[in-house]
């Protein structure tokens, strides 16, 4: 039988010792603003970089959104014409 559960003991008894019991504690206030403020800094920043994802998906063309590569340069002209 292929005992899977024992393998990552080694790792996890190293991660414990360093991040459990050597590491200094998280103050209780710190503690308390990342529980309350971590999960919607996850949502803007996942709000922020979503349209980027669909481009790369290609879910959204690229050419449709907006910006300066939609600005037409024929039309912006700060010379009159002749």
């Amino acid at each position: 039988m292929n005992n899977t559960a024992a393998a990552p003991t080694g790792l996890e008894d190293t991660l414990d010792l360093y991040f459990g019991q050597k590491a200094p504690p998280m103050p209780a206030n710190v503690k308390e603003l990342l529980v309350r403020f971590a999960p919607w800094v996850t949502l803007v920043l996942l709000l922020i970089t979503l349209p980027a994802v669909l481009i790369a998906l290609g879910l959204l063309p690229a050419h449709k959104t907006r910006g300066l590569g939609n600005m037409d340069l024929r039309r912006v002209s700060s010379c009159p014409a002749s």
